[in-house]
């Protein structure tokens, strides 16, 4: 079987303009996450939905996967995470508690963002988000640097 194959079929559920298609989708995206495969583009993937898809439950069950997948990666050492998960960043709602997750190639090159100087001396962006659960307003700090 060809190595893009899943990640086609997940693709073109995704795309579906059926509700009952892109859950599969996501479905199909958990069990392939759950087997440590094809993770980076997996995740990627379901960030857009998280963010983006139209339909609540759908989003809210993409980010499900996302939270599962970060819970089964983050006791694991540096060495086998995968590449990709630099571009992820998280923060909790001060609202809600619910843990987020945003791409930076996705929130970086957006205009809701200004530059600041921390005392350490560092040059951070910060930029505007929204709870992926209530909406709430909050604002993270995140280094964009390669990212605009």
């Amino acid at each position: 079987m060809d190595d893009a194959s899943p990640i086609e079929e997940i693709q073109t559920l995704f795309m579906s303009e059926y509700i009952r298609e892109r859950r599969l989708g996501i479905e199909k995206a958990a069990e392939l996450l759950a087997q440590g495969l094809y993770r980076e583009q997996l995740r990627e993937m379901l960030v857009k939905i998280a963010h983006g898809d139209p339909i609540n439950n759908l989003a809210e069950y993409a980010q499900q996967v996302l939270d599962e997948d970060m819970r089964r990666h983050e006791s694991l050492p540096p060495r086998y995470e995968s590449k990709g998960s630099e571009h992820i960043v998280g923060a909790t709602c001060p609202r809600c508690h619910h843990p987020n997750y945003y791409d930076k190639r996705v929130i970086c090159p957006g205009e809701e963002r200004y530059r600041i100087l921390r005392a350490d001396g560092v040059q951070i962006d910060r930029i505007a988000v929204k709870c992926q659960k209530c909406g709430e307003e909050m604002r993270i700090e995140v280094d964009c640097e390669g990212y605009k």
